[in-house]
């Protein structure tokens, strides 16, 4: 009997060892992951901020042209009305040559 329970004894330390041996290797696999979780997210972060100020650069070009379309409508507006003056002068000082 006491055979049969140092050979059960043995069997579970054994199996405790195997398990422990697992539990290891999984513990290194998780903490690998970890590892490389951390650097994706400092990649990601990084990528992130990148984007973000790409954005905003692009953004200001954009209300930059704005800005230079409103600029020339202007100029165009008082183009416009210059000539429509100079219309009205041209056509009052042939009225007073008549």
């Amino acid at each position: 009997m006491l055979i049969a329970i140092a050979i059960v004894n043995v069997a579970i330390a054994l199996l405790c060892l195997i398990l422990a041996a697992y539990v290891l290797r999984f513990s290194h696999q998780v903490t690998q992951l970890n590892r490389d979780l951390n650097r994706w997210t400092v990649l990601l972060e990084n990528t992130l901020t990148q984007q973000a100020l790409t954005l905003t650069q692009k953004r200001t070009q954009i209300r930059q042209w704005q800005l230079i379309q409103l600029q020339w409508q202007l100029q165009q507006r008082r183009i416009r009305q210059i000539a429509k003056f100079l219309r009205l002068m041209a056509l009052f000082s042939r009225r007073r040559r008549l």
